[in-house]
């Protein structure tokens, strides 16, 4: 797939089993519109993308909790690529 900006080249990513690929801006970019926001105990916001419990981020503010959780997905998709694990599509990914 194009990977949209030219100044900045984005990494290609493997989703679905192997069976399709995307940039990692993209694929970043799709899991940060995919989640579900709460505030649950009043005080920390929390992001959690759907259908990916284990990528959940905190924090005092939403721009902070956003900026954690772009953290959190990133790091998480480098260690899927380190295990040569595929990742999951986000939801609403075609």
């Amino acid at each position: 797939p194009p990977c949209g900006n030219p100044i900045h080249k984005s990494d290609i990513i493997h989703i679905d089993g192997g069976k399709s690929a995307i940039c990692l801006t993209e694929y970043m970019h799709a899991a940060l519109n995919a989640t579900i926001r709460e505030r649950p105990d009043g005080e920390l916001c929390r992001e959690t993308v759907e259908d990916i419990p284990e990528l959940t981020a905190t924090g005092y503010a939403w721009d902070q909790c956003r900026k954690n959780l772009a953290t959190v997905i990133r790091d998480w998709i480098r260690n899927r690529q380190k295990e040569g694990r595929d990742l999951p599509s986000p939801r609403g990914y075609k």
